[in-house]
Formats: structure tokens, sequence, C-alpha cells
């Protein structure tokens, strides 16, 4: 809520100052009203003689009035008790709705924040999954690496060295042999071109010798045909085509000899070069293998040089990190004895605070590497890291100012954990208690020896931890860090006693030594620790013979460290780019050597297969020549047997019988080295099937050393991959580390992510659930508060009406004792000198002055339908009470027609009179709020079937002018209760 200042210096609550518009209403109705009764000039004093009968009526009367007042006195107040009660009850229902409206908005805020917070934890845990599954991935990667690393032993590098160099000479081999088998096919190839060439020579000889045969039968025919009487003539033409074709047959052997000594010289040219080619390829193999070499044993000085360089590199990291990560504490200029001496609190604020900037905490790597399982129950050693690690910051700043130093011991350490244990059984919750646990601390000292009765040791700090568990080393130095700096720079909510004590200002001159002990408890609360030499009573329980070195945080000795190794990384890098270049360049060689390598080969192969080509040249000429020869020798022969022939045609018949017979056994021996060169084409058929057997065999061999060649390289290569693996085992090594350490951070982060998330999730739910449960009790007190403002309104308007009822019957029993007090007084009128003439209602006019204005308002009544006397002066008091209450002439006839004497007559007035002016009251207190709007009142009022007008100025109803004199006093009540209820504060 909030607070507004009023005048005076009055404070008042915004929602809680109210001011009743009705209220304002009923008074301005009630002004205008009394003005009616002050501005009227119709009160007039009767100045008639009062009979004794007269007196004694009037001491009944005034006790009758004396009751009347004591009810409309009580109706008054229960009026303005119930206007006060509706006020406030109206004032509760408008809080109520407002809280209501709030409760609503603020739980439909909650709602959207609880649905936000969900989607916010199932996007972050979308994220921690997918962190996870990289970290698993770089977790396999890593061990791979680490595996290979481990397996990177120089030992392991040489034998794969050696692995990679026997296996390149298998695969020279199994090329050599695939060269080999090569070369078998293409020889095995050439002994079946040669072997159908054969066969194809012998089914030349077998298709000559068929010849040769044909012309041995054809012989004997002829000298068969000679002996029986054949001319020389055809001898003739046959000797002269036979010479032709001898000199075409000496021309191609003559051709085919020379075509066979250039063949014979082209395979000696191929030999040479074969030779040639063998040696170049022997001397680029060599080259290889002392290539290789070179090589390995660069790659072997590579291997060293990066070691040297990551491990250089590592102790730099190391040396930088502890730069980097070293904390300190500088005090802020005028920050010194003199300011605590003598400056006040607030001087010493304005001083300290720039220190809250200028310190900061610096996160070792190392430190946020390591977990912290639970704060409750550290080891020895973290116990021992943060004592020494407060002490580290503390003690530049004691010897600075000239104070005693810090010790730390055993005892100390003991000390500050008990302590913290003991907040832990006493579930000591600074938030909660806002002070030590004074009586836990006083017996933990009394079991370590200490002073006990009061807390004389520590300073402790509350909400510097972000959780109790699973966190790092790092976020534990930083909430320790952060309560010093707290402590000595923002410390004047406790006039900067935790930074005399952290400084050393509290020992008073009587020690020069004091121990540090520092934990924390289950709560996260970190607790200092601070005992002095003088404070322990039994040093048989405070252990000070195990004391722990104070590091210093002077890191010059590490910065001349991290420069000498920077020059030695820089020496070390040099080296391996050196060797780095020059495994690059020996490989180069090797990789120019395996190329000049593989074209000797490559040049090999087509020199030997040159000089097969030439052989087969060769082989193919002599056949050329053979076959030339052969057929030269034939056509020779045919040539003799020509000129035999044309002889023998001339020889006689003795001669040609002997000619017959000698044809026929020549034709005898042609037949018979027919059927030799027969058998000679059958053995080089069979040697061509042979030789092509041969072939598919040799050429399978050669498919299968080609594919020992490609096995023989795969597996070359694989042994190389090892090898580079091996040799790049650190590069790879780091990178998997780098990765991982990636992946295990963006997994903390994640986690850290989704943590936070499911926090402000629940935080959320929460919070949902206590505006739900606001909300609902806020509604339920509307609700109750509409119930209780309509039971105030129906409250108000019962007292209003019984208000009403009494004010308008005192005004009745009034007009009725003036109607017969006039009647009295005109009775005594008819004996007295100063009687007034009286007017009669019936046959005259009433007159009822309004604004200067005259309004008749006859009362014309027949004589005969009224058993009463009409002049007798009651009754005509009677006649004009009714006419001034507002009734028709036909209204005051049946009453007096109903009424024949005068007791139920006055009765029956006083009742029209009562409940006329009862509901004319009631109606205009309803629209005193409708009046208020209006300058002047206007709303007509129907009356018994007659209308009547009240207006300002003169009125000749007395019941309107008591009533607004009676308003008007209670609505000053009202207001000046109204008014003390608006400095009201809550």
């Amino acid at each position: 809520m909030i607070s507004l200042q009023l005048k005076g210096g009055e404070k008042m609550t915004k929602g809680k100052y109210i001011v009743s518009r009705k209220l304002m209403a009923l008074t301005a109705m009630s002004g205008a009203l009394g003005a009616v009764a002050f501005n009227s000039n119709i009160l007039k004093a009767n100045a008639d003689t009062v009979s004794n009968d007269s007196s004694s009526s009037s001491s009944a009367q005034a006790s009758s009035q004396s009751s009347t007042a004591d009810k409309k006195q009580q109706a008054t107040d229960d009026v303005s008790k119930a206007q006060t009660d509706y006020s406030q009850a109206q004032s509760e229902t408008s809080s109520a709705k407002a809280t209501a409206d709030s409760t609503s908005s603020a739980q439909s805020d909650a709602q959207t924040k609880v649905n936000q917070a969900s989607s916010s934890v199932s996007s972050a845990q979308s994220s921690v999954d997918t962190a996870k599954a990289n970290e698993l991935s770089a977790e396999t990667s890593q061990s791979s690496a680490q595996s290979t690393k481990d397996e990177a032993t120089p030992d392991n590098i040489s034998k794969s060295q050696a692995d990679v160099t026997e296996q390149k000479n298998s695969v020279s081999d199994a090329e050599n042999t695939a060269n080999s088998a090569s070369t078998a096919t293409k020889s095995a190839q050439t002994d079946v071109e040669n072997a159908q060439t054969a066969e194809s020579s012998a089914q030349t000889d077998v298709n000559n010798q068929q010849t040769n045969v044909d012309q041995a039968s054809s012989s004997v025919d002829k000298v068969q045909g000679d002996l029986d009487g054949t001319n020389t003539q055809k001898a003739e033409s046959e000797v002269s085509s036979t010479k032709a074709q001898v000199a075409t047959d000496q021309s191609k052997v003559d051709d085919d000899q020379t075509n066979v000594t250039k063949a014979q010289s082209s395979v000696t040219d191929a030999q040479s070069a074969q030779s040639s080619a063998e040696s170049t390829a022997d001397t680029a193999q060599q080259n290889v293998e002392d290539k290789t070499a070179t090589v390995n044993d660069k790659a072997s000085s590579k291997a060293d040089a990066q070691k040297d360089v990551d491990s250089t590199q590592a102790s730099a990291n190391k040396v930088s990190d502890e730069i980097n990560s070293t904390n300190t504490i500088t005090l802020p200029d005028g920050y010194n004895d003199n300011m605590f001496k003598t400056k006040t609190t607030d001087e010493i604020d304005a001083i300290a605070k720039s220190g809250l900037t200028t310190n900061t905490y610096k996160a070792s790597d190392t430190d946020k590497a390591t977990k912290i399982a639970d704060v409750d129950n550290l080891d020895a050693n973290t116990q021992q890291q943060l004592a020494q690690f407060v002490a580290s910051l503390l003690q530049p700043l004691r010897k600075e100012l000239g104070n005693h130093t810090l010790s730390i011991s055993q005892g100390s350490i003991d000390f500050a954990q008990a302590v913290a244990k003991q907040y832990d059984t006493d579930n000591w919750n600074l938030f909660a208690k806002s002070a030590h646990d004074v009586d836990g601390i006083s017996s933990v000292a009394s079991k370590y020896g200490l002073m006990t009765g009061g807390n004389y040791y520590e300073d402790l700090s509350a909400g510097f931890l972000s959780g109790t568990s699973n966190i790092t080393l790092s976020d534990l130095k930083e909430a320790l860090y952060n309560t010093i700096v707290s402590m000595l720079f923002d410390d004047s909510g406790s006039s900067y006693l935790h930074a005399e004590s952290l400084l050393g200002y509290d020992n008073y001159g009587y020690s020069d030594n004091t121990y540090l002990g520092v934990s924390t408890d289950k709560m996260g609360q970190v607790h200092f620790e601070f005992i002095q030499d003088y404070q322990i009573q039994d040093a048989s329980k405070f252990n000070t013979a195990t004391t722990y070195e104070i590091p210093s945080n002077d890191v010059s000795a590490l910065k001349k460290q991290l420069s000498d190794l920077k020059d030695t990384l820089s020496a070390q890098k040099q080296i391996l780019s050196n060797a780095t270049t020059a495994y690059n360049s020996a490989v180069t060689d090797l990789n120019n050597a395996k190329t000049d390598l593989t074209k000797a080969q490559i040049n090999l192969s087509a020199k030997k297969q040159a000089v097969a080509d030439a052989e087969n040249a060769v082989s193919k000429a002599q056949q050329t020549l053979e076959d030339d020869q052969v057929q030269l020798t034939a056509d020779q022969a045919k040539e003799k047997q020509a000129e035999q022939d044309l002889a023998d045609a001339n020889a006689d018949i003795a001669t040609k019988q002997a000619k017959l017979a000698s044809a026929k056994a020549e034709l005898k021996t042609q037949q018979d080295k027919l059927a030799e060169l027969q058998a000679i084409l059958q053995k080089k058929q069979t040697a061509v099937s042979n030789a092509e057997k041969k072939l598919t065999t040799v050429q399978a061999n050669e498919k299968t050393a080609n594919e020992n060649v490609a096995n023989q390289k795969a597996i070359l290569t694989t042994l190389q991959n090892k090898l580079d693996t091996y040799l790049n085992a650190d590069t790879v090594l780091a990178d998997a580390n780098d990765k991982l350490a990636q992946a295990k951070t963006a997994v903390e982060n994640a986690e850290t992510a989704l943590t936070q998330a499911k926090a402000e999730l629940t935080d959320a739910e929460t919070a949902l659930e206590q505006a739900k449960c606001d909300n609902e009790t806020a509604q339920k007190a509307y609700q109750d508060a509409v119930a209780n403002e309509k039971a105030k309104k129906t409250a108000l308007a019962s007292a209003e009406s019984a208000l009403n009822k009494i004010v308008a019957q005192a005004q009745a029993e009034q007009a009725i004792k003036e109607a017969e007090q006039k009647a009295n007084n005109s009775q005594s009128a008819n004996s007295s000198t100063s009687v007034k003439e009286t007017q009669t209602v019936a046959p005259s006019q009433v007159q009822n002055v309004v604004s200067g204005k005259t309004q008749t308002a006859s009362a014309n009544v027949s004589d005969g339908a009224i058993t009463l006397n009409f002049k007798n002066p009651t009754v005509q008091t009677f006649i004009k009470a009714l006419c001034q209450s507002g009734y028709s002439d036909k209204s005051i006839e049946q009453i007096l027609k109903n009424n024949n004497d005068m007791i139920s007559l006055k009765k029956a007035v006083l009742d029209a009179i009562v409940e006329n002016d009862f509901e004319i009251h009631t109606n205009n207190m309803r629209s005193a709020g409708y009046q208020l709007n209006n300058s002047l009142p206007k709303k007509i009022i129907s009356q018994k079937g007659q209308k009547a007008y009240p207006q300002t100025g003169e009125s000749s109803n007395q019941i309107v002018k008591a009533l607004g004199l009676l308003i008007s006093a209670v609505s000053m009540i009202l207001m000046f209760r109204s008014r003390k209820a608006k400095h009201f504060i809550r």
C-alpha cells in the first residue's frame, strides 16, 4: 500500500480514504430542508388564552413528547450508526473488489509465468539431452585418442615405421610378382601366337605337300599322257610358267632374309633398352628405400620436438592459469589505520564503497574442474585449501596495515569444521535468526580448550553460495572471496566490525598470532574462525603443532617463470618447425622417389614387352623366310620337273615308260611325306591347345597377382594411417580433450540452465498456488463484503424507515395538538372581544404560500353526507390539516364519512397524516442523492391521487420544517464522524 503525506503531517493509507457520496447527498438535502424551515414566515404564535384544562393536558403531552423524543433520539442514533456501518461496508467492498481484481490478475500472470517456465524447462531439458549426446560422442573420441596416444610409444612408432617399410617391400614384391605374371602372360600369349604360327606353318606345309602330291599325281598323269601320245606344248608352257614363279619366289626370299636381319637387330636393341630399364628400376627402388628411412628418421625427430613443445606449453598454460587466477584484494585510497580510528561509519562507508567494484574474483581452470559433492562434508585437503585461500587474501592486508599476521593450524581448521557441524545440529539459519549461534560456538570452544561464554571467534555470512551440492571448488572460493569483499567494503550495518576482525583490529595487543579456520555448513553459510593465542585455555585440546603454509599472492616469480617458459617454447617451436619442414621435405622426396620408381617399373615393363615383341617379330620373319624358301624350293622343283617333263615329252616310249615308273615312285614319296607333314600338323595343333591352356593359367595368375598388389597396398595404407595416427597422436588427443572439455562445459551449462529453469518453474508454481490461494481468499472476502454491504444497506433503510415513522408520528401528533389548540382558542374567541374570525374550509380557499405564489386547494365537502358539525372548529382544523398533507377533496370526504364521532375522526386524521408524511419523508430520504445533483428539488411525489410540489421558500407544512432541522442535525453528526475517520492510519 502507498503512504500519502497530508497537511499537518498526517499520514493516510491509500485505499482507505473514502468519502460517502450518500452522506454528502444527505447533508445537502438536509440543508435544503433546513432552509425551508428557517425561511418560513408561517410560524406564528397563538396569543390566545389557554384554560386550566389545557394546562393539565400540556403536562401529559409533555410526558408523551419526552418519550417520543427519546425514541427519536434512539432512532437518530440508529440511523447514524447504520449510515456509518453502510459507508464502511461500501469502503470495504470497494477495497475488497480492488484486491480481488488484483489477485485475479496476479493469478493470471502467475499462470502465464508457469507456462513460460514449463516451456523453458522443456527447452532446457532438450539442450541437456543434446549436450549429453555430444559429450558421449566426445568421450568416445577422446577415449580413442587417448588409447592411440597410449599406444604411440617410441617402440610402437618404431615398430609401426618398420611395419610400413616391410609392407612397402611386400607391395614391391607383389608388384614384381604381378609384373612377372604380366610378363608370363605376355610370354604365354606369344607362345600361343607362335604355336598358332607353327600350326599355320605346318598347315601350310601340309597344304604345300598336298600340292606336291597333287603335282606328282599330275606328273604321273602327264607321263601317262605322254606315253599315250600327248604333245609337248603343254610342257613348254609349264616350263615358262615355273621359271617366272621361281624368280618371284627368290625375290621374296631375299626380302624375307633382310627382314629377319632387321628383326634380329631390333631384338638386340630392345634387350639393351631392357637392361638399362632394369638398372634404372633397381636404382629407383633403392632410392625409395633410402627416402623411406629418411622419412622415418624425420618423423621421429618431429615427434620428439612435438612432445617437447606440448610439455612446455602445458607448463606455460599451468603457470599462466596460476597468474590469471591469483586473487588479491586492494584497499581503496584512504582505507587505512587512521580511517578506523577517526572516521564515522558513514565516512568509512564512503571510502570503502569503491572496493566493491575494484575487487573481483578470478577463477582457476583447475578449480572449475574440481567438483564439490557436498559443502557440508569437505575432505581434509579442501578444508586446508579454503583456509589457505582466505589467509592468502587477508595476510597482505594485515601486513600493509601493520597488524599481527595469521597462521593456519590443524586445530583452527578442526575448530571451524566443528562450529559448522554445530550450526547444522542446531539448524541455525542466519536469515531466520539474524545472529550468531553463541551457545553453539561456546559449546564447541569448550571442547577445543578455548575461552567460552560468547562469540569471540566467528565472522559469518549467508547467501553467497549458489548451492550446497554438486558445485565446483571455484564456486566455493568465489563465495569466500565475495564474503571478504562484502565484510571489508559494505559493512556499515555492523559498523565495520567484521572488517576490523578480518584485518586484525580486534587484537587489542593481547596476542601476536591469530589462527584461522574456514568452514561451510549444510545451509551454505560461510564461517571464518579467528583464534588468538590468549584464547587457548587448554593447549592439549587445540592442535597448534601441525601448521600449514600460507601461499603468497605475489606473482612476480610466476611471471618470470612464464617468461622463461615462453622463451623455451619459442625455441622449441622453431625446432618443431624445422623438424616439420624436414619431415615434409623428406615425405616429398619419398613421394617423388616413389613416382620415379613407378615410372621406372612401367618403363621396364614396356622394355620387356618391346623385347618380347621384337623376338616375336624375328620369329615371324624367320617363319615367313622359311615359308618362302619352302615355296621357292617347291617352285624350283616344279621348274625342274617342267623342264624334265618337256624333255620327257620329247623322249621315246621306253624312256616315257621309265619316267612313268619314276613319276609313280615320286608320287608315292610325296604321299608318304604328306602323311608325315599331317602328323606334324597334328602335333602343332596340340601345341596350340596347350599354349592356350597355359595362357589361361598365367592370365589367372596375373589377376591373382594384381589383386594381391591391391591387398598389399590396402594393408600399406592401413599401416601408414596407423603410423600417421601415432605421429599425430598428441595433436589429435589435444583436440579431442578440448572438444571433450567443451562438451562437458556445454553439459554443465545446460544442466545449470535446466536446474535454474526447474527452480524458476518451482518458484512459478509456488507463486501460482499462492496466487490461487490469495485470489480465492480475496474473492471470498469480496463476496462477503458485498453481502455485508447489502446487509448494512438493508439495516440503514430499516433504521431510516423507523426514524421517518417516528418523526412523522411526532409531527402528526403535533399537528393534532395544534388543531385542538386552535379549536379551543376558537371556542374561547366566541366569548372574547379579541377573538379572531375563523375561516371555514369547505366554502373557501386554503392558502399555501409557496415562493410568494398562491395555490388553491379547496375542500368542497357536502354537508348532507356528513353527520358531524361541519362548522365545528375542531373539524375545520382536521380538514385543514388533511388539505395541507395533500389529500384530495374526495379522500377528505371519505375520511369524514367513515368517522362520525370526534374520537374516531381524530384517530383517522392522525393515521392519515402519519401514513402520508412517512411516505413523503421516506421518498425524500431515498432520493437525496438524486436531488443533490439538481439546483432545486423537483421530484414529483404522488399523494393519494393529488400532486404536491415541495419547494424552497415559505412552507406551511410544519412536518417538513421539523424534518429538515432533524436531518441537518444528524448530517452534522455524520460529517463530524467522517472527518475523524478521514485521518485514521493503517
